[in-house]
């Protein structure tokens, strides 16, 4: 039984968008044309458009015995057109993913793109492949996006979604390349509520309208045909959640929710996670269970300026090693098509040129989170961009789980192969992620990764051909950047590590980074020497590079050029005072909350100021790097100039 169809799936006009193109440079201006919402009136689409999509398939339209997911693209003018020009993508902010070959497409002619995610295997292949779970789809040409086609996410195996006289429509029967054939009949609409969801001043009093048979839940469990029957207004007087669907004629529509928060007043944006109190809580409740991998449904909510920004379920467990079993855990969450969605689509990091989410984290301030609770977020602020390394963008949010406000949060990314695919542009598959001191394999492999630890430990490191092998297989400033800022930052726990690499990038391993909830305690704290006399983590790893002349110099110009810009107390301020102005009108009721007062956030915060005040921590570490290196004056003022004087 289909979930959810829609013949006419209403998308918001694309004014603008940040295109990435393989100079980096953006290839949109304001000036540019708003794309056509194709999911609507044919009469508008533009000459070239995109005319039927499959999205899951293995029957039809094979290449050499296998089936992909396939886009078909037609001419609709009276003329021919250069597809040169042209390109499709299913990123937004990357217009030009797949570019179309100098070919020539004839009047009411097709192409088909098999999106494959293997560009090897032709011209017309796709480095991308298109969500089962619904995605938005575009056209371009010369950069500028013209189309935009929304794939719904109950698309059936093996049926298409395409172009009729009046919209899109379903297909049970795909028909690439030729005209498209016979389409379903429509399901029956979602209820609607007479208010939208958002942060309401006094109690609302919500009717549901449908033709047919409303059911719906008010505890974030997902409805069925034996939950409560619609038959009357429903009173909402405090943070609640209405999952609610209709059925018709023995047909179903999508389960649709309606968030509203009563009576409460937040500066930063709202999170509701709504979830069963049995499945939070209960024996068989995520907060009960250890296991990292236990996860129970759930929805999630952004409410930003008393408006909902998008409502998606989601798989809801926890995250972390130690911060599992302490009070404010952190969370996971994983979208999934058994839920209803594979991928949250929303551009939800002001600092980020992404708009698709497989999975997201929820974290509370971990070990931290009594003391400043920003710990590990200001240390990610502060390499953020301005580093070789990867790090996890930050949302500081207010949520509230199960109905129950849980005080401050930040919404981050998450690490994984499609973190490195979402922000290199390269498939998943491509990804190698090496995590912990043993370099276990969190996706991919890592034979190559322990070939590099064999290899360090069976040469003479010192000589140049060592440190040219080291250089061809690791990003060397990357490596660089995680010593010299956890050293700077003051951070013993370098046993939390991973690198990746991918085969569609440059192949060399870079680092991620994470986890700096002990940084920024003690000015006079973790001595070079002591980090590099253990085993933890890469130290084996830095340390050979250090061994070499090369290696050395690398590490100590790159030092100087840190500390110089971002590892000094000016700039660490500067981020610290955004931050701590973000959360400061929220920090008494987390305070209350959490058992502890504002007081002590206060007296933790200025221990963060304290750490690089009056430039102490950058004598420290000046002074440190002269005794680890055994450097004259001459040569520390030749890496570090003034710093040093």
């Amino acid at each position: 039984m289909k979930h959810f169809i829609a013949l006419f799936l209403m998308c918001a006009l694309l004014c603008s968008f940040a295109a990435c193109n393989t100079s980096g440079e953006s290839s949109q201006t304001e000036e540019s044309a708003p794309a056509t919402d194709s999911n609507t009136d044919v009469s508008t689409a533009p000459e070239l458009t995109i005319n039927e999509v499959i999205s899951s398939n293995s029957k039809h339209a094979p290449v050499n015995g296998k089936y992909y997911d396939v886009v078909e693209i037609y001419n609709r003018s009276d003329k021919t057109l250069n597809l040169a020009d042209y390109s499709f993508s299913d990123k937004r902010s990357e217009p030009e993913c797949f570019k179309f070959p100098a070919v020539s497409l004839g009047a009411g002619e097709y192409y088909v793109i098999y999106c494959s995610g293997q560009t090897e295997l032709g011209a017309n292949h796709a480095s991308f492949k298109i969500s089962s779970a619904g995605e938005e789809i575009y056209l371009a040409k010369n950069g500028v996006i013209f189309e935009q086609v929304e794939v719904p996410s109950d698309l059936d195996e093996n049926e298409s979604y395409g172009r009729t006289e009046t919209g899109f429509a379903y297909f049970a029967t795909p028909t690439i390349g030729k005209e498209n054939g016979t389409v379903y009949e429509a399901a029956v609409a979602a209820p609607e509520a007479n208010y939208a969801s958002g942060v309401y001043e006094e109690a609302l009093t919500v009717t549901l309208t449908a033709e047919g048979t409303v059911y719906y839940t008010l505890d974030g469990s997902r409805p069925t045909t034996d939950s409560t029957v619609y038959t009357s207004p429903i009173s909402i007087t405090d943070v609640t959640t209405v999952r609610t669907f209709t059925v018709k004629d023995g047909n179903s529509s999508i389960i649709t929710a309606y968030t509203y928060v009563i009576n409460k007043t937040h500066d930063l944006p709202v999170v509701v996670l709504s979830i069963p109190q049995d499945s939070l809580t209960g024996n068989e409740g995520v907060l009960n269970h250890i296991d990292i991998n236990y996860e129970h449904e759930s929805v999630l909510t952004l409410i930003e300026d008393g408006e909902e920004k998008f409502s998606i379920p989601c798989g809801f467990r926890l995250h972390g090693n130690d911060s599992r079993k302490g009070e404010k855990q952190n969370f996971q969450l994983r979208f999934r098509s058994q839920y209803g969605a594979g991928k949250l689509h929303y551009p939800l990091f002001d600092n980020r040129n992404i708009d698709q989410y497989n999975s997201l984290l929820l974290k509370g301030g971990s070990e931290d989170f009594k003391a400043a609770m920003l710990r590990d977020e200001f240390a990610s602020a502060i390499v953020d961009g301005n580093t070789a390394l990867y790090t996890l963008a930050i949302k500081p949010v207010v949520l509230y789980l199960g109905g129950e406000y849980w005080g401050i949060y930040y919404l981050r990314e998450r690490f994984s192969d499609d973190y490195v695919s979402d922000h290199l542009n390269v498939s998943p598959e491509s990804v190698d992620i090496a995590e912990s001191t043993e370099a276990n394999a969190e996706s991919g492999s890592t034979d190559d990764f322990k070939a590099l630890w064999d290899y360090i430990n069976s040469h003479d490191m010192s000589k140049a051909e060592s440190y040219e092998y080291l250089a061809e297989r690791i990003d060397v400033i990357s490596l660089i950047d995680w010593y010299c800022c956890r050293f700077y930052m003051g951070d013993r726990d370098l046993a939390n590590i991973r690198r990746f690499r991918t085969s569609e990038g440059d192949g060399k391993w870079h680092w991620m980074w994470y986890d700096l909830d002990w940084a920024f305690y003690h000015t006079t704290d973790v001595p070079l020497d002591s980090i590099l006399s253990h085993e933890h983590g890469d130290t084996p790893l830095i340390k050979a590079l250090l061994e070499s002349a090369e290696g050395k110099d690398a590490f100590l110009k790159r030092y100087a050029e840190l500390m110089n810009t971002i590892l000094n107390d000016e700039y660490f301020n500067d981020v610290l005072d955004e931050l701590v102005a973000t959360i400061e009108s929220e920090i008494p009721k987390d305070r209350m909350r959490w058992g502890t007062t504002v007081a002590t956030w206060e007296k933790a915060i200025r221990r963060v100021r304290k750490y690089t005040r009056n430039g102490e921590r950058t004598e420290w570490v000046l002074e440190e790097l002269k005794s680890y290196f055994d450097l004259s004056d001459e040569e520390m003022t030749a890496y570090f100039g003034e710093l040093y004087q």
